[in-house]
């Protein structure tokens, strides 16, 4: 047995229509090695950001983007775009860029004030896509605190 301490560190900045960040879960390189096997925990950084942009009085667009940087292994991107209609039902897509590329869509409808329901699908498009059929998510969001916190002016973007 041993103890391998590590710590992390962010900072993020936004308001109810964009968001900024930057993060490092693991600062440290911790050493796993315990004689049968080798691995190192390397340190990650990752920068992440969106927007929401009004198209017209139903129709909003966002585009996001998170980065993710790690010490020997190749940068990854991905960047996703979703509409909403309505304040009600979101559709979008996504792409990562790197040796373990993929393509997503997804969408998502607000069924009532506390609840959301949605479903994913993502598709790898790099070597791998031979060996799967890609991934299907069912999402469901309840949001307990909206009653303790008073009625909510427009849908969490963020």
């Amino acid at each position: 047995n041993s103890i391998n301490p590590n710590f992390g560190a962010g900072f993020y900045i936004g308001s109810n229509r964009w968001y900024a960040g930057i993060s490092s879960p693991r600062i440290l390189n911790t050493d796993l090695n315990d004689g049968e096997f080798e691995a190192i925990e390397r340190n990650s950084y990752y920068a992440i950001g969106g927007m929401v942009f009004d198209l017209s009085e139903t129709t909003k667009f966002k585009p996001t983007v998170i980065t993710k940087f790690t010490n020997g292994a190749p940068a990854t991107y991905d960047f996703t775009i979703n509409f909403l209609f309505n304040e009600k039902f979101w559709i979008g897509t996504s792409y990562r860029v790197n040796d373990a590329s993929n393509f997503g869509a997804m969408m998502d409808y607000q069924v009532s004030r506390d609840f959301r329901v949605g479903y994913a699908y993502d598709l790898p498009t790099s070597a791998v896509r031979p060996y799967t059929g890609g991934t299907h998510e069912i999402i469901l969001i309840y949001e307990l605190f909206k009653k303790v916190l008073g009625p909510v002016k427009s849908p969490r973007y963020f």
